[in-house]
């Protein structure tokens, strides 16, 4: 009678589906896109969240205050034929926009952006 037992214990377990990694792979795709798409997207929102913090720090810079040696020194620097120009040093200093967008052109530009923006 035992080995009876013995024989239904056996067919018990044999009885049980045994998992093959055909049956798994659906799950296990299903998972990782899950998981791939979950990080994509937290990827896409910390990129806009960079994106933003930059655009911040661009408008906080250009709000900063240009000192008058700054201007000066921009104003050599471009070698104008006559010298710095008074009149060119007056219309940046009041015309903090126009010095900003002045400084963000390349070097080898602004000789030729300053003569469009004056007046």
């Amino acid at each position: 009678m035992e080995g009876h037992k013995m024989d239904d214990q056996s067919q018990a377990t044999n009885d049980a589906p045994t998992p093959n990694v055909y049956s798994e792979t659906p799950a296990l795709t299903k998972n990782k896109k899950s998981k791939h798409e979950y990080l994509e997207g937290m990827t896409g929102m910390l990129r806009g969240e960079v994106d933003n913090l930059a655009s911040a720090i661009n408008q906080i810079l250009s709000l900063l205050p240009i000192s008058e040696a700054e201007i000066w020194n921009m104003l050599e620097e471009l070698d104008l034929k006559s010298g710095v120009d008074i009149k060119d040093y007056i219309f940046l200093y009041q015309k903090a926009s126009a010095c900003h967008i002045l400084i963000r052109y390349p070097k080898e530009q602004r000789k030729n952006i300053l003569s469009q923006m004056m007046p």
